[in-house]
């Protein structure tokens, strides 16, 4: 049996392997990204709580995140479909109020304006062309109203469309095994850099709680949403 010495004492050798862990998740996180305790706080102040009174005097909750400075939030369509009252709160514990300016079920998408003006903190908005399968990726939602949750997966399968039977159809859907469970829908979906790449949709259970099989829209259709296409 062969000993070579590394030429480092214990914590030289502590160092080394530090450097030696950090030049692989660089290869694989294309380097220079933050740590998701670094990104939670750079973008919570862009992501709202919602909970909607609807027509019918029901309760029913979610997420979404500010799509443009003027107070424009991007949702999903079954968080705010048939809303008579929509109260929204920040992370910080700032309220408000808002009202559904375009709504989609088909496509499971919808965008709430909030009534008090102001200048709000807005979202980066994600590419992509770069996602692959394998990616990792951060989402912020509110399941079972445990507000402002924090969750990481990868990118499992990006799919040309998956139907929710009856409900809705997302085109180019981003499939992750994101943790979700009621509350999470709407809930932006973010890279490792900080940017948006979707809002979580629906996930697919027996049950309805979290299976690892967790469907996003993509932004792509997002910006086609908002633009009116």
């Amino acid at each position: 049996m062969a000993f070579f010495s590394l030429g480092y004492g214990f914590g030289g050798f502590m160092d080394l392997l530090k450097t030696l862990a950090n030049n692989i998740i660089n290869k694989y996180t294309g380097g220079n990204m933050p740590a998701a305790p670094i990104l939670y706080k750079q973008v919570v102040p862009s992501i709202v709580y919602i909970e909607v009174i609807t027509d019918s005097g029901q309760s029913q909750y979610g997420g979404g995140y500010i799509h443009s400075a003027d107070g424009t939030i991007v949702t999903v369509a079954h968080v705010v479909d048939k809303a008579s009252l929509i109260n929204i709160e920040f992370e910080n514990g700032t309220k408000a109020t808002g009202t559904v300016k375009l709504l989609d079920p088909g496509r499971d998408l919808a965008t709430v304006k909030i009534d008090q003006p102001a200048a709000y903190p807005q979202a980066k908005l994600g590419n992509l062309g770069l996602l692959q399968i394998g990616n990792k990726l951060m989402a912020i939602s509110h399941p079972y109203k445990q507000k402002f949750s924090l969750t990481t997966g990868i990118v499992s399968q990006l799919r040309d469309q998956i139907i929710n039977p009856g409900k809705f159809i997302i085109k180019n859907a981003i499939q992750t095994d994101l943790a979700a469970d009621p509350g999470s829908s709407g809930g932006p979906m973010f890279d490792m850099s900080g940017n948006v790449l979707g809002v979580l949709s629906f996930l697919m259970s027996h049950d309805g709680d979290y299976a690892g099989i967790v469907y996003a829209i993509p932004m792509s259709e997002i910006k086609k949403f908002v633009a009116g296409h």
